[in-house]
């Protein structure tokens, strides 16, 4: 949600993360950034296969929530 709030569009993915963030020019559409975001809470530990994703990946962000914000 901080995503959208922050003027990105957000496309549901759960191969190796769990959302693509896209920030788009408002005038003519074209996707300006793209990202891969993987959202953990508070000092959770990424999968063997989304350490592979983001070795393989430049634009692969891990967002951390802390547990008291998950409700």
């Amino acid at each position: 949600m901080d995503y959208e709030l922050s003027g990105w569009e957000t496309v549901d993915n759960h191969e190796g993360y769990d959302f693509t963030a896209r920030r788009r020019d408002p005038f003519t559409g074209e996707v300006l950034e793209e990202r891969k975001v993987e959202v953990k809470s508070g000092s959770s530990d990424l999968t063997k296969r989304q350490r592979e994703e983001k070795r393989g990946s430049d634009n692969y962000e891990v967002y951390r929530i802390d547990p008291p914000f998950l409700f």
